[in-house]
């Protein structure tokens, strides 16, 4: 089981990452911490409670999700 929830954990990141490295919510001031703002928002979290180290399989791989769709429709390439 912690071998799925640490993949799941590396997947969430690797797509969140993708987010905020590419400024895909335009603010470049600090795009990560808006982009943790925003991933909190899409989830229904408080801001604090936003932690994908915090987060099970189900919530990561919805992360995933999400970032992916954002990476998408801003036009940038994922593998």
């Amino acid at each position: 089981m912690k071998n799925k929830q640490q993949r799941a954990k590396t997947r969430a990141h690797r797509y969140f990452d993708l987010v905020w490295h590419n400024d895909v919510l335009g603010s470049s001031k600090d795009p990560r911490t808006r982009a943790y703002a925003w991933l909190a928002r899409k989830l229904g979290l408080k801001r604090s409670e936003c932690h994908i180290s915090l987060m099970d399989i189900d919530s990561c791989n919805t992360v995933a999700e999400i970032c992916k769709e954002k990476l998408v429709r801003s036009a940038i390439t994922i593998d």
